[in-house]
């Protein structure tokens, strides 16, 4: 599974939008929202999920914060 579907590609753009006005707090900012995602897909993979599973837990990294 790649992060760079058109869902997730979607979904990047969204929660960027929603999080550029709270970037002066440390964990509320979209760099933090992609490493969560990011490290949720790899863990994710890492335990042979399917590609459907690891895309729910993708944008549920992306939206933790917002």
């Amino acid at each position: 599974m790649t992060t760079d579907n058109k869902v997730i590609k979607r979904a990047k753009e969204y929660v960027n939008q929603l999080l550029v006005p709270l970037e002066q707090h440390y964990y509320h900012q979209y760099s933090h929202a992609l490493e969560v995602m990011d490290r949720a897909v790899y863990l994710a993979q890492e335990e042979g999920l399917n590609d459907s599973d690891i895309e729910v837990l993708a944008l549920a990294g992306l939206f933790h914060d917002t």
